[in-house]
């Protein structure tokens, strides 16, 4: 049977990570690898778990967005930050060809 590759969004801690990790790593969850973990927060402590057991970690945040198309409306939304960001995020996740997000 094939691997399923799969990748993590996380924004905190990485208490579902871990458990994810440790099911990858027993027979819970067969035949699977988690191919990167990507977080919003570049200070997520589940990047740390990831890096323990060699998952390449990346951080994604929205800021930079924020930055790049500001929203100088009475009431901002950031809409359009968040369609790049969200496009942005989609590429880098597909990039990886999981089966499993």
């Amino acid at each position: 049977m094939a691997s399923s590759r799969i990748t993590v969004l996380i924004s905190g801690s990485g208490t579902n990570l871990q458990a994810i990790i440790d099911a990858c790593a027993s027979s819970v969850i067969p035949n699977s690898t988690i191919v990167r973990v990507i977080s919003d927060r570049k200070d997520a402590y589940g990047l740390q778990r990831a890096q323990v057991v060699s998952i390449p970690t990346t951080h994604h945040g929205i800021l930079r967005y924020k930055k790049l198309h500001p929203d100088m409306s009475p009431t901002p939304t950031f809409s359009e930050a968040r369609k790049a960001f969200d496009a942005d995020l989609a590429t880098l996740v597909l990039a990886d060809k999981p089966d499993l997000i």
